[in-house]
């Protein structure tokens, strides 16, 4: 069993490990998800056991945290803990593209989460603006690593006022490239 404590914006997958794929005997593995990980692992049938080296299990968490926030307990067959060792996964190649995805939900009440990718680091800017045009907030005026980045917003202006229900554009600038999609705020 592994009892993994996260944060509460992040999801966790479970997957089996180059050692557990090898096992002759069928395998049962587990993935409850509520802020965390609760995952069993059965081996099955009589005399069932795992032999070899390599990872037993692989966790996929949806974004970066620092894995001193991590609570972990693993436990064996005869409920004793046992030492696990975690590990960040490879650092992933940048995306290839400029990209400005568009914003989930949509419509959306009372926030949506926009996404982006960034082929390289520099200055970034993402505004929200109104139908005629006018600059309604802006979300993101820094420099920012390459990589795919998230943000959302929760349909107010620069002053901390919800805005009416409509139609916004949200416009994302980096060094040369710049993008605008629609979204629509529905009360």
């Amino acid at each position: 069993m592994i009892l993994l404590l996260l944060p509460e914006d992040v999801q966790a997958q479970v997957t089996m490990g180059e050692c557990l794929a090898r096992q002759d005997a069928p395998v049962f593995l587990q993935n409850i998800g509520r802020h965390g990980l609760d995952a069993g692992l059965a081996l099955l049938g009589k005399g069932a056991g795992i032999a070899g080296s390599g990872d037993l299990v692989r966790v996929t968490l949806s974004r970066t945290i620092d894995l001193e926030d991590v609570c972990i307990q693993a436990r064996g067959l005869q409920n004793d803990q046992f030492d696990v060792a975690l590990s960040p996964g490879p650092d992933p190649l940048p995306p290839r593209r400029f990209a400005l995805d568009p914003n989930f939900p949509n419509p959306f009440n009372p926030a949506t989460t926009i996404r982006f990718s960034l082929p390289k680091a520099g200055p970034v800017r993402l505004s929200v603006y109104t139908l005629d045009g006018r600059l309604l907030m802006t979300l993101i005026d820094e420099e920012m690593g390459a990589g795919n980045h998230e943000i959302a917003w929760h349909g107010c202006d620069s002053q901390g006022q919800p805005v009416a229900s409509g139609t916004y554009f949200y416009r994302l600038v980096a060094g040369e490239n710049s993008q605008t999609r629609k979204m629509v705020l529905m009360k």
